[in-house]
């Protein structure tokens, strides 16, 4: 029996249907754009969030990316640019641009930002005190989950007390930035309880002036006060600036303990406890993952990682001529 062109082509079409229930063919997944609203750059986390979307398997994903090259006022065009490019998930960088795109908790029927598109924030140090979640650990009920990579600070202050005989810490921050504010209240608190032999003194930074002089400043009055170790947070402005701080620092004499790992591996501080930029960046695309694939966005959980590595610089142990404890240096990852 001849076959005709239609059996033949229904022939086709039932062997294609069931070579891919069977597995024997897997169809490209429709593409997804991922919007990578950035402060400063592709970091380790984007590039960690990013090299884990594309490890996956049937991935087809396109990342559009945003960057506010740490100029605030850009960050106010991230809502419209994202209405018109319509991507199907958001990837945000630190507190300020998350509330920026997202809005605090009390802002969810707020014209002014995104509801409609699943976001996923990263690198944010108290998602709680930020107003963006009510509790760690748990999902939002909201068109947002993700990650913080923030140390717990009592963990941090105890970590400080182990590198050395220090007794007056010195927080540098820049005051126009909430989430270092967030920071510098919780430091503040643990310090206060009086379960550390601490004392604090707090150096703002106004990132109006002069970054140079302004770190020169702070630094050289922290020393003054007797100040004996420099505590820098997750601050994106003395990040970008560690260059200078890192010289005022030195010829003052003093250590500068890190909330994340970057200042440390680049020679700017001594040492710190830290999540590992690439390794919160992984996380949080395993997160992306999750709402790619289907689940709601508001079922995911907010976490942070619960391992923690001590980083050490021994070229700055060196130029400071002070070495931590053997202890720490045995359990630490050491740059040299």
């Amino acid at each position: 029996m001849m076959l005709t062109r239609a059996r033949l082509r229904l022939i086709g079409l039932w062997l294609l249907v069931w070579l891919c229930q069977s597995g024997g063919i897997v169809l490209a997944a429709d593409k997804k754009l991922v919007y990578l609203a950035l402060f400063r750059g592709v970091t380790a986390a984007e590039q960690g969030f990013m090299d884990y979307l594309q490890a996956q398997p049937n991935h087809n994903i396109e990342f559009h990316i945003a960057d506010a090259e740490t100029d605030a006022e850009r960050v106010q065009g991230f809502v419209a640019d994202i209405r018109l490019h319509r991507p199907d998930l958001i990837y945000t960088f630190g507190t300020t641009v998350t509330l920026a795109i997202a809005g605090a908790m009390s802002k969810v029927d707020n014209l002014a930002y995104i509801h409609d598109i699943p976001i996923v924030f990263n690198i944010v140090a108290d998602p709680v005190g930020a107003k963006l979640i009510s509790t760690m650990n748990a999902s939002s009920g909201r068109n947002l989950t993700g990650t913080s990579h923030l140390v717990p600070t009592a963990t941090q202050v105890n970590a400080v007390t182990e590198l050395g005989d220090f007794h007056h810490v010195g927080v540098l921050f820049n005051a126009a930035e909430k989430n270092s504010l967030l920071q510098v209240d919780k430091l503040t608190e643990i310090i206060d309880q009086g379960e550390v032999n601490l004392s604090l003194s707090k150096f703002p930074i106004d990132g109006d002036l002069d970054p140079a002089l302004e770190l020169t400043r702070a630094i050289n009055e922290a020393k003054q006060q007797g100040v004996d170790i420099l505590y820098l947070p997750s601050d994106s402005f003395l990040i970008a600036h560690a260059d200078s701080l890192a010289k005022a620092a030195m010829t003052a004499q003093l250590p500068v303990f890190s909330a994340t790992d970057g200042p440390v591996e680049k020679g700017y501080a001594l040492a710190g406890l830290v999540s590992k930029y690439y390794l919160v960046g992984q996380f949080a695309g395993y997160k992306a993952w999750q709402v790619l694939r289907g689940s709601p966005v508001s079922e995911v959980p907010i976490e942070t990682l619960s391992r923690f590595n001590t980083v050490v610089n021994m070229k700055v142990a060196e130029q400071l001529d002070y070495y931590p404890p053997v202890n720490v240096l045995l359990n630490a990852t050491l740059y040299r």
